[in-house]
């Protein structure tokens, strides 16, 4: 699912000489070709694959540009995030999925494994154009210009619990993910993923960032829900609602057992997109909600396992004109964590939550017996229609 632009209805923003367009930032800044800095993070695309482009994330000075969790917690705003993401200069380099002697990779490898963001020397081939990227799926980034050498400049400190795990090339790496997700967060664990530096030896690759997001969180997700199935159902039905950045997230638990579908509405430009999945999970990937699924799925498995309850879980996302900037798919597993720690509300019947969740729904301008008309999870209940209710 790709959001467009509420303005223009580009599905990918462009420079498009519209100064006051929400989708850039407001600080322009003077970039060099030449620079030391930090780097935080990493970012691998999928054009060309296998053969693809790398790149280390740089700034000059490091203020938070990477940090999601500490945005949610500050409640930092759209613009200032897009501010701080446009200072990442994406440094780039070309490689093959495979290919591990590279030392530009090896240094990018060291980036991932690090507990703070690394010191650099960074020299590209060019100053870069102040701008902003908008990767689907992904956080933004600034300009991306080739790197042409790199140096780290001090004792790069790797988490023991990760230097044990990237050194055994034994470990599959969805155990490996299952031994970190102890110790670390998502964000950490899909460093590694797209790294290359997880699963066992000639197994190993780099993965695309988008496609690194997305298997973290849904290896994660089942994980989490293999305990989930093996517990006690949800005694009342139980809604929840809340969210970050026009992300508006209402959440139904039924007293049933596990299933679990997503509808993603747009209250302006009125797409919506669904997907769901039964008590066994699902074969295929979500085409239709894409990262989102396995983002809010994630948060839901947590929320359930930490209750220690199972549930059948509707989850409505109502995107709003907030939402000014795509800022990836992170947004949706925050906003799902956030909607969940609000206070529960109970109720007596399924029908009184369903009630409730309409009225809730009619304040986004979605009309809530017509979406559930078409929703698989409320099909697959008791004969009883919602006309009867």
């Amino acid at each position: 699912m790709r959001i467009p632009c509420t303005r223009c209805g580009r599905l990918e923003p462009k420079t498009c000489a519209k100064h006051d367009c929400p989708y850039f930032t407001r600080t322009k800044r003077t970039l060099k070709k030449d620079f030391s800095g930090q780097t935080p993070n990493l970012f691998v695309g999928r054009h060309g694959y296998p053969n693809i482009r790398v790149g280390m994330l740089a700034t000059e000075e490091y203020a938070d540009n990477d940090d999601p969790k500490t945005w949610v917690k500050t409640n930092t705003s759209i613009p200032d995030i897009v501010d701080k993401r446009a200072s990442l200069v994406n440094s780039t380099f070309t490689t093959n999925i495979k290919s591990f002697k590279d030392r530009l990779l090896e240094q990018t490898q060291l980036v991932a494994q690090a507990s703070k963001p690394t010191e650099m020397e960074v020299s590209l081939d060019k100053v870069p154009s102040f701008g902003v990227h908008y990767p689907q799926g992904a956080t933004p980034h600034g300009a991306t210009v080739r790197l042409l050498r790199s140096e780290i400049t001090e004792n790069v400190r790797i988490p023991r619990a990760i230097d044990k795990v990237v050194s055994d090339t034994d470990v599959k790496a969805a155990d490996a993910l299952k031994s970190l997700a102890q110790k670390t967060d998502e964000y950490a664990l899909t460093k590694l993923m797209t790294a290359g530096l997880l699963g066992q030896g000639s197994e190993r690759k780099l993965v695309p960032t988008r496609w690194g997001i997305t298997a973290v969180d849904d290896t994660l997700g089942k994980q989490a829900l293999e305990k989930v199935r093996e517990l006690s159902v949800l005694t009342e039905p139980t809604a929840h609602y809340g969210g970050i950045y026009g992300n508006y997230y209402l959440i139904l638990l039924f007293p049933r057992t596990w299933q679990y579908e997503l509808f993603e509405r747009h209250t302006t430009t009125q797409g919506e997109w669904t997907d769901h999945e039964g008590f066994s999970g699902r074969k295929s990937y979500a085409e239709d909600t894409a990262g989102g699924y396995y983002a809010s799925r994630l948060a839901v498995a947590e929320h359930l396992k930490k209750i220690k309850r199972q549930a059948a879980v509707l989850v409505i996302r109502c995107i709003t004109d907030e939402y000014t900037n795509p800022l990836g798919v992170w947004v949706c597993r925050e906003a799902t964590r956030k909607s969940l720690a609000e206070q529960a509300v109970t109720f007596g019947s399924e029908e009184l939550m369903l009630s409730y969740a309409a009225l809730r729904a009619k304040r986004h301008g979605i009309q809530f017996n017509a979406l559930t008309k078409k929703s698989k999870l409320i099909a697959s209940f008791a004969q009883k229609t919602l006309g009867e209710y």
